[in-house]
């Protein structure tokens, strides 16, 4: 038995004084496709590796020598990434294998609701009209709601059926948000009011007397000039683009305050209450408490914060260049949305684009720039017309007030979901 054994031995012993060092381990699925939720990574040894060599892996980016024995497939989040190394106490560990698994997903754009005729009629989604709809919201439910500039109603979409809130007598209603409870705001420009509609139906003024002005103060004794966007952050601090007045008002606690803005027109950064704008449009806060501005007639997007404004993309000559933000171009951004990630999306009407800005960075995220032939499927190749109004949902799909063509849009990702992938 020993002249069998000490060949064994002698081989080994070899390959450790050559310095023999192990393949790196091999992970599945592999790295560099678009993965949604969470996935179960498996790994195996490289086939030209011994059996009993054994792989030892980290998700949290520390080295994997000093990471976790692997005993089987584990669950892992996406975004993230996997490093692992292969070792054996006869040989040199291996070169240390690193996937990455992103989130990365293709999106398409679909009809969500309207026939694309214009009209007011409720009914099933797809058999339902709009007339010019010039702002979207979500709630936390999965409602979506739509201003119907042309019918002067406010609409909603639950369960693939459109239906028209009781109760409304708004003239040329602009701009709707919806907060996480089902309330919806509504900036009911020809009335120079700020009105709620409660989950239950119930509509009520929330701000404004009705008369022309910028008046603080009470609430109900405030005065507007022809608002036009509404936001709602996650404390019910409800935020107003008061378009005719060039400023940013918040009602807090039934007041109603200039945010920023002195009045004038122009697009003056600094100090939020020397700051300028242009007769902005759309209105949009993210969870950090940061507030984004469509600052329309200047073709910026603003930002507001620690009591700063600031250009956040744009160079404010009307075009539709993409790249940098700084050198970036819009031509009419009408709306904005932000989503839980960060990314900024804009309704860039005249461009009949959806835009993002992620990372410092300004890009079509869907449309060609063409309004014809209408076009639903991947983001590429879809076109919109006259796009006023954006919103994103929880889940990550964005809905635009495709106004030009009196449809509600959908902009879904689309993943790729190998066997073990979680989709939201």
């Amino acid at each position: 038995m020993l002249k069998f054994w000490l060949p064994a031995v002698l081989v080994l012993a070899a390959c450790q004084d050559v310095n023999f060092t192990l393949n790196p381990p091999v992970p599945s699925p592999a790295e560099g496709n678009s993965f949604a939720g969470s996935i179960q990574i498996t790994l195996k040894a490289h086939s030209g590796s011994p059996a009993s060599a054994k792989i030892w892996y980290t998700t949290d980016g520390r080295n994997p020598q000093d990471g976790t024995l692997y005993t089987g497939p584990f669950t892992l989040a996406v975004p993230g990434t996997v490093k692992a190394v292969a070792r054996h106490s006869w040989f040199n560990d291996s070169p240390v294998m690193t996937a990455a698994y992103t989130d990365g997903a293709g999106y398409t754009v679909s009809t969500f609701a309207g026939t694309g005729a214009p009209g007011a009629a409720d009914g099933p989604a797809l058999s339902a009209e709009f007339n010019f709809p010039y702002d979207v919201a979500a709630d936390g439910a999965g409602n979506v709601y739509t201003a119907d500039i042309g019918s002067g109603l406010i609409r909603k979409i639950s369960g693939g059926i459109i239906s028209t809130p009781a109760g409304q007598s708004f003239s040329s209603p602009y701009g709707v948000a919806a907060d996480s409870a089902g309330n919806v705001y509504v900036a009911d420009s020809g009335h120079n009011l700020i009105s709620k509609i409660t989950a239950a139906g119930a509509v009520s003024v929330l701000a404004g007397s009705g008369g022309q002005g910028s008046t603080n103060g009470a609430a109900l004794s405030a005065t507007f000039d022809n608002p036009r966007g509404v936001a709602v952050d996650g404390a019910g601090n409800v935020y107003v683009a008061d378009t005719g007045n060039h400023l940013i008002r918040k009602i807090s606690g039934g007041v109603v305050s200039t945010l920023a803005g002195s009045g004038g027109r122009g697009n003056t950064n600094g100090a939020a209450v020397s700051a300028t704008f242009d007769n902005p449009n759309g209105v949009a806060v993210d969870n950090a408490g940061t507030i984004y501005v469509a600052d329309t007639g200047n073709h910026l997007i603003r930002k507001i914060n620690g009591g700063m404004v600031s250009t956040f993309a744009g160079t404010g000559a009307a075009g539709a260049a993409d790249g940098p933000a700084a050198a970036a171009e819009f031509n009419y951004p009408y709306s904005l949305a932000a989503d839980s990630a960060g990314n900024v999306y804009v309704a860039d009407s005249n461009n009949n684009l959806i835009r993002r800005i992620s990372g410092g960075m300004v890009a079509a995220f869907a449309g060609t720039g063409a309004n014809r032939p209408f076009q639903d499927g991947p983001v590429a190749s879809a076109t919109f017309h006259f796009p006023r109004g954006v919103a994103v949902d929880s889940a990550g799909n964005i809905y635009a007030a495709d106004a030009g063509n009196h449809l509600i849009r959908k902009i879904a990702p689309v993943y790729n979901t190998p066997e073990g992938a979680a989709i939201p």
